[in-house]
């Protein structure tokens, strides 16, 4: 039989995504004692997968995060590890930030070792004890023992909302409203030897590119269109859909990530579901770059050289929190008394049913995201972080992103942090001009 050990912390964060992250960092700077639980060997999750970040910038090149995601960049940019955002020429956002992901790692743990964050990898939540409106525990599994974690404040940071929705006492809700699908997946790969201006002379539709000390100009991010190979596609039966734009990035000269794959249908909360996703992936990983290789001119030489070590998830469930974030909230930029982060990324859908990718775009420069969303109705001492938080599911296709969920996951971890060292009852009872107070303290703009 399993050891079990019983651990008492003042905030327990599960999950070490990009909303976990800046959580445990920002309780910790709070002055609370806090653990980060992940599953994986490194924090970050997608952070750590190849993509680039959106936006620290509104339409007309304010910007409008800071806190902790910029402060990640700033010193990924002293280890040589960024050059900034970037401007982008013909797309949905006027700015990326690319970054080197593996210095990314680096940095993660460094970062939780300053701050004094109790890190536990290879380890996951199984099971939520609940107990007079508040979580009494949660247990999670490890190599050596099982662990009963008691704390005064729980994040749920798994993006699935897992801890909420196995409490058995918060309303969720999961997919699109008529038919609960949701979001199509996608696994980012790599590909080196890759000819960038041929490639994107053929098939490029928008760019960023900076120059790079010792490297010269490199394009950082672009859109693409194969839609001229729509009749190869098919006949390759590559997607089980029409797909032909795929988005990509670079951080060194001829090494490119690409995110193209799209996987629906599926329903990563179920586990054999996202076992059969994560292998649909891979299969088109594999069927994705021998066309690209066989076709498109830049593509001849190239060859995958690595993949994320998971699929990517846009959408599952959402919380009923004690407010829930609209379509109309985003898209009329709305403000909120309780805000915590901002945003200013469009509302983008990877259509469930394969069709294409939508963007609708947020007036007024920005919206905000009230603390209320972190909420769940029915526990007292739950804060949820990331693209569970509550919101509709077209509101979620804009706050999902990873600057934004750094941006909150920044709120939720001082929410979490003032509540623990306060000893107060409620997440509830948090003062909310306290939040914000210290957010700034952190270099939030608010």
């Amino acid at each position: 039989m399993k050891p079990v050990a019983e651990i008492k912390t003042d905030v327990l964060v599960l999950g070490g995504g990009p909303a976990g992250i800046a959580a445990a960092i920002a309780a910790a700077r709070i002055g609370a004692k806090t653990t980060i639980v992940e599953s994986n060997g490194f924090l970050g999750g997608n952070l750590a997968g190849g993509l680039c970040l959106h936006t620290f910038h509104d339409a007309n090149m304010n910007k409008i995060i800071g806190g902790f995601p910029e402060e990640l960049i700033r010193r990924l940019i002293d280890l040589g590890g960024s050059i900034g955002p970037v401007e982008i020429k013909n797309a949905h956002m006027r700015t990326t930030t690319p970054y080197d992901h593996e210095m990314m790692k680096y940095l993660l743990f460094k970062m939780m070792d300053e701050n004094h964050v109790d890190v536990l990898l290879h380890a996951f939540a199984s099971d939520v004890i609940v107990s007079d409106g508040k979580i009494a525990a949660v247990s999670v599994e490890t190599k050596s023992e099982r662990r009963n974690y008691e704390a005064r404040v729980y994040i749920d940071a798994t993006g699935d909302g897992d801890i909420a929705a196995w409490s058995g006492v918060v309303p969720m809700k999961k997919g699109r409203e008529s038919d609960g699908k949701m979001q199509a997946m996608s696994t980012v790969f790599k590909m080196a030897c890759v000819d960038m201006d041929r490639a994107l002379a053929d098939i490029g539709v928008g760019k960023a590119v900076a120059s790079v000390p010792g490297a010269g100009e490199i394009c950082m991010w672009f859109s693409a269109n194969l839609d001229k190979y729509r009749d190869a596609l098919e006949a390759a039966q590559i997607f089980p859909f029409s797909h032909h734009v795929f988005w990509g990035n670079a951080f060194r000269k001829t090494d490119v990530n690409l995110n193209i794959t799209r996987v629906i249908d599926l329903d990563p909360t179920n586990a054999d579901e996202l076992s059969r996703a994560e292998m649909e992936a891979r299969y088109q990983i594999y069927k994705v770059s021998e066309f690209l290789k066989k076709n498109v001119p830049g593509f001849e030489k190239a060859y995958v050289i690595s993949s994320v070590p998971f699929i990517g998830i846009r959408e599952t469930r959402r919380i009923e929190g004690d407010y829930v974030l609209s379509d109309t909230d985003v898209l009329e930029g709305r403000r909120f008394p309780d805000a915590i982060a901002r945003s200013s990324y469009p509302i983008d859908i990877h259509d469930p049913d394969g069709k294409g990718t939508s963007f609708h775009q947020v007036n007024n420069g920005f919206y905000e995201i009230p603390y209320r969303c972190l909420i769940p109705r029915g526990l007292e001492n739950l804060l949820v972080s990331g693209r569970c938080m509550s919101t509709t599911p077209a509101a979620l296709a804009s706050s999902r992103t990873m600057v934004n969920v750094m941006a909150i996951g920044q709120g939720a971890g001082v929410a979490a942090g003032l509540c623990a060292v306060n000893r107060l009852d409620s997440v509830r009872s948090v003062d909310g001009k306290q939040v914000q107070k210290h957010l700034r303290e952190q270099g939030a703009l608010l």
